[in-house]
């Protein structure tokens, strides 16, 4: 649908893309070192030079590059498990019964198949999300359809070209993308516009020129669900300040970005990641580098000092012949014409220091624990007991990239989904039911051990305190005890009894401990009884005996 943008709506839409090029501007000189220092394959120049500028020097040292990619990997096989489903659907305000639970397991394993289906694009643009999250802070995440009632596709926005803001409650709701497409990639992009498909013109030259177009998507005062494009709770808005035209209007019933702030300051809209606060460590170690790469140079190719001064120019390379008169030599020897000039000072001292930097940085990349110890090798117990402390301490960071990452991505794709009717009919019970979503992913399992610990350590109190009070034990509700460890060790939901079936199991065995207990009552009442009329044959036979 092409509309065109009334004279106060682009008037708006500028206005808006100035406001937030403002709140952006203080962070995008960091952003530029740490793309040079850190992660210097992602084109993030914002210097006038423009993005070909030349880089102002070479990297001379790999760590910071190398826990990057480390801990940005890490993170994504441990939010997003490949193998097997890492979210749960579930009810805000009461347990699922039979039916609402196995619908949401159908959901689970037909979002869990599309996210890990080798036509996905999830897990390729995820990992490059936390790529940006890691180093920048920020990273946008588009979530949309190629076509109407497509399944769902995901697209990794370059952070450069993101401007976004966030509502009173701290959420991203509003999100300008600016970027330069040429002529027929926006003819692909929006083969409706009139415009654009009268000045493409087919094998021509004209088509490779840059147009400069806006996305602009936010919240719409007066908008319903399920309305029309122009009537939904987002609007969207493309529009061309090259041309000053607008190329589409439509909407969405959902915000269509998953902007994530990897760590977030008060009274900031926009995120700080691990490559700031390691970008001074980052730098040092650079420069460290650079002094000893220079001295090793220098020690291992000298400069010369003609004695003579006869030799204006020295040629040093492989094999070359420097000539000079004999009657120039004077009483100087052969071997003191040239003489090397001694470079006093010791490198030890800065391969040492370059060491506990090094260090210092793999640790503020929370990747250290996958180096070995020098003095001898890690076992693999002690690699995942520093793994899992890792992970823990990761807590805060994670709680936000589940929030504002994991949670709007499977809310957006599961409305995505159902739209293009990929689920099955969901129980009538369902209607109007707020679905949420509970994560079992190994990151999830890694912060969950604490519940299995501390069941544990109740269990042991429990079984100590019953050797002094047999009735220590009933404080504990067992059966929930073993519920929730199960959940928390990840667990399939099948593997586990409903707590119906777990009752009505306790009710049939009680009710067989019971008769059991009847039956025996009986049997030595029988017997009893047996016991008795024995007794009174065999006074009887006495009596007739003694007769």
């Amino acid at each position: 649908m092409t509309d065109t943008l009334k004279k106060a709506e682009v008037a708006h839409l500028k206005d808006r893309l100035d406001e937030m090029r403002q709140d952006r501007a203080p962070h995008e000189a960091m952003w530029s070192q740490i793309a040079e220092f850190i992660f210097p394959r992602r084109d993030f120049y914002l210097s006038p030079e423009g993005p070909n500028a030349r880089r102002r020097r070479s990297l001379t040292d790999t760590t910071a590059q190398t826990a990057h990619q480390r801990l940005s990997a890490l993170l994504h096989g441990y939010m997003i498990n490949p193998y097997q489903p890492w979210f749960n659907p579930a009810l805000s305000d009461r347990p699922a019964d039979r039916d609402e639970a196995l619908w949401f397991e159908d959901v689970r394993d037909r979002m869990f198949r599309f996210y890990s289906g080798s036509r996905s694009s999830f897990r390729t643009a995820s990992h490059e999300t936390l790529q940006d999250d890691t180093a920048f802070g920020n990273s946008v995440l588009w979530m949309g359809r190629r076509r109407f009632a497509a399944p769902p596709f995901y697209k990794a926005i370059p952070l450069k070209e993101a401007f976004f803001a966030e509502n009173d409650e701290g959420q991203v709701d509003t999100l300008y993308r600016e970027w330069h497409p040429t002529l027929a990639q926006a003819h692909r992009a929006f083969p409706d516009c009139g415009w654009i498909k009268d000045k493409f013109k087919d094998e021509k030259e004209e088509n490779s020129q840059k147009l400069h177009l806006i996305h602009a998507v936010e919240p719409r005062a007066d908008g319903a669900p399920g309305a029309s494009a122009t009537r939904k709770p987002f609007s969207s808005a493309v529009y061309d300040l090259s041309e000053d035209k607008t190329v589409k209007v439509s909407g969405f019933d959902g915000f269509p970005y998953a902007v994530t702030r990897f760590n977030r300051r008060a009274g900031e809209t926009y995120g700080v990641g691990v490559g700031w606060d390691s970008l001074p460590m980052v730098k040092l170690l650079n420069a460290m580098m650079d002094t000893i790469l220079r001295q090793a140079e220098l020690a291992a190719d000298p400069p010369l000092v003609d004695m003579s001064g006869r030799l204006e120019t020295l040629d040093r390379s492989a094999g070359a012949v420097n000539s000079i008169d004999v009657s120039d030599m004077g009483m100087m020897q052969p071997e003191q014409i040239l003489r090397r000039v001694h470079e006093g000072g010791d490198v030890q001292p800065g391969v040492e220091l370059l060491r506990d930097i090094r260090a210092q940085v793999e640790s503020m990349w929370f990747t250290d624990w996958m180096t070995l110890r020098e003095n001898s090798a890690m076992t693999a117990t002690e690699i995942n007991e520093r793994r899992d402390l890792r992970l823990r301490s990761m807590s805060p960071i994670v709680a936000r990239g589940e929030q504002e990452k994991l949670t709007v991505t499977v809310d957006r794709t599961f409305q995505l989904m159902q739209e293009s009717n990929m689920f099955l009919q969901p129980p009538q019970s369902l209607d109007g039911a707020q679905i949420e979503w509970e994560y079992t992913s190994p990151l999830a399992m890694a912060q969950r051990l604490g519940e299995i610990e501390a069941s544990m350590r109740s269990l042991d109190l429990a079984a100590t305190a019953s050797q002094l009070d047999p009735e220590a034990l009933h404080v504990l509700d067992l059966p929930e005890i073993v519920r929730d460890g199960a959940t928390a060790a990840g667990s399939p939901t099948r593997h586990t009894r409903s707590r119906e079936d777990v009752a009505e199991r306790i009710e049939a065995m009680q009710k067989a401990i019971e008769r059991k207990a009847e039956i025996a009552d009986a049997a030595a009442a029988a017997g009893g009884i047996r016991d008795l009329g024995q007794g009174a044959q065999s006074l009887n036979a006495a009596g007739a005996e003694a007769a």
